[in-house]
């Protein structure tokens, strides 16, 4: 062979493992967790109602997966994000932020709270906590009404 020929046959077999990530190709092992979506505030339309999302603290997610491949729906409002009638999917998660600190945690995880004086993007006034005690002094200071994730998902059709 050619030296030519031998330092392409070299350079592909290198760059072959890196050509899915490259191309973008979302995919995981079935057993491995949904993981939360990377989203770009100011930048990343609502998947409901395409707003640009600006307020992270109200943003949410849901992570679908289809066999291997994994999608992200993007919410600028959580409230929003239980009204949407998801896709048919294999397995998902939701994924909330904490309206005091807007770090991102599994819907799971979160407490969440519904006040009229809660002006989200959508006007849903549905928010999340990472810690009940937090949601509960919002409440106290807030009004309106404690909530679980059961509660905001029986709007969803389930898979």
């Amino acid at each position: 062979m050619r030296v030519r020929t031998q330092l392409r046959l070299v350079a592909a077999l290198v760059a072959a493992p890196l050509i899915p990530s490259l191309t973008g190709c979302n995919r995981a092992p079935l057993d491995a967790p949904i993981p939360p979506p990377s989203m770009v505030f100011g930048e990343d339309m609502c998947d409901e109602c395409s707003m640009i999302i600006s307020e992270q603290r109200y943003a949410g997610a849901i992570g679908l997966r289809n066999g291997r491949r994994i999608k992200h729906l993007l919410f600028d409002d959580i409230g929003e994000m239980f009204l949407y009638e998801l896709p048919p999917h294999d397995d998902m998660r939701y994924f909330v932020h904490d309206l005091e600190s807007a770090e991102c945690l599994g819907a799971d995880e979160a407490h969440f709270l519904r006040s009229k004086k809660l002006r989200t993007p959508m006007g849903t006034g549905v928010a999340a906590f990472a810690k009940p005690e937090e949601r509960d002094a919002a409440l106290a200071r807030l009004g309106g009404e404690a909530l679980t994730l059961a509660t905001l998902r029986s709007g969803q059709e389930s898979p």
